[in-house]
């Protein structure tokens, strides 16, 4: 397999994570409280870690965080304050609309600080600065590291969750910088499935996907519904087993089943492609569109809805693509800057003339 077509199963992933944690975000009873919510809860996070570290670049940004810094503060950081100002504006429109009191302050201190609750009217972005921090702390842990075994790295790897799980019972940090800690063990799994190739060994993926399957049944039946925005974590290593052992069994179907049938791998890469911009609009703008929708067609099921949030934010998405400076600032994409000769300036001064 090269290097393009694991990409491309990737993407697949990204495509059914978002899928996943639009769903979650729906607020549906079926979905909020009953047994598909935890389900979806143990490994959809997780997941999300696991593949950023199956896609970081040790051979680009090993040897140079700055670099690492500079393009993560482009895909990330720059959507993140777009989205705080995007859902801040609708926020304040409402209130006004409401003739409510508005804090003018609030969107402001939740922006900086950087934790879900905090953010108005946009609590999924938490994740794009969590990511952030995350890239950070785990580019360095492994330049760190870069000498020691693969069991003393994942010691390393577990303690610093840990350490995460700790901070996290005294204070929340900002940028969910404790967050990002517990998220490290699920970043460097993704990052040995890449290494070590173990996603294209047939014999170890169906041993895997075996033990998998039954750690994962095991941990939705001991250990309570994870949710990492709230630091909901329950036992901090059944929650690793459940959030490691859920996301290898999606990797695993999404590698030998989905990837048979053209119409959903095409639909789920896409998905997977624009996975940042559907997680910075489906709160903030799409769910909207699909409450009205639903309150005129009395169709409320979560999928529906789901589906309705995130087709909303593809919408958006291309007309968002047609503008070079709204697809910076919400998509993280690079501006090109077109050079003229001075050849060519010459050429163009006198046809003006």
């Amino acid at each position: 397999m090269n290097v393009n077509e694991r990409l491309r199963e990737i993407d697949i992933v990204r495509g059914i994570t978002i899928f996943l944690v639009v769903l979650g975000h729906t607020g549906a009873a079926e979905v909020s409280e009953g047994l598909v919510s935890e389900v979806l809860r143990g490994f959809r996070m997780p997941l999300f870690f696991m593949v950023s570290g199956y896609l970081f670049s040790s051979s680009k940004y090993l040897g140079n965080t700055k670099k690492l810094v500079i393009d993560k503060t482009r895909t990330l950081i720059i959507p993140y304050i777009s989205f705080c100002f995007l859902s801040a504006g609708i926020w304040i429109l409402l209130l006004i609309l409401n003739k409510q009191e508005i804090a003018w302050g609030q969107p402001l201190i939740g922006m900086l600080y950087g934790n879900g609750n905090w953010i108005v009217e946009n609590t999924p972005i938490w994740f794009l600065v969590c990511l952030f921090s995350a890239f950070i702390i785990f580019n360095i842990s492994l330049k760190i590291s870069i000498r020691l075994s693969l069991l003393s790295k994942t010691v390393l790897f577990i303690v610093l969750g840990v350490i995460g799980y700790g901070v996290s019972r005294i204070i929340w940090m900002p940028w969910s910088f404790d967050i990002a800690l517990v998220a490290l063990l699920f970043m460097y799994i993704g990052n040995i499935l890449k290494e070590k190739r173990i996603l294209y060994n047939h014999k170890m993926t169906l041993t895997l996907t075996s033990i998998s399957l039954c750690m994962f049944i095991a941990v939705i039946i001991f250990n309570v519904p994870a949710d990492m925005n709230n630091r909901i974590y329950g036992n901090i290593f059944l929650f690793y087993i459940g959030g490691i052992s859920g996301s290898l069994l999606i990797l695993f179907i999404s590698k030998y089943l989905l990837t048979k049938v053209r119409l959903i791998y095409s639909v789920l890469s896409y998905l997977g492609r624009q996975s940042i911009l559907i997680l910075g609009l489906h709160f903030s703008v799409g769910f909207y569109f699909a409450d009205w929708l639903a309150y005129l067609t009395r169709l409320n099921s979560s999928l529906f809805i789901a589906s309705i949030a995130i087709s909303i934010s593809l919408l958006m998405g291309l007309a968002i693509d047609r503008i070079p400076i709204f697809s910076f600032l919400f998509k993280g994409t690079t501006i090109s800057v077109v050079k003229i000769s001075p050849i060519s300036q010459q050429s163009m001064l006198k046809q003006v003339k």
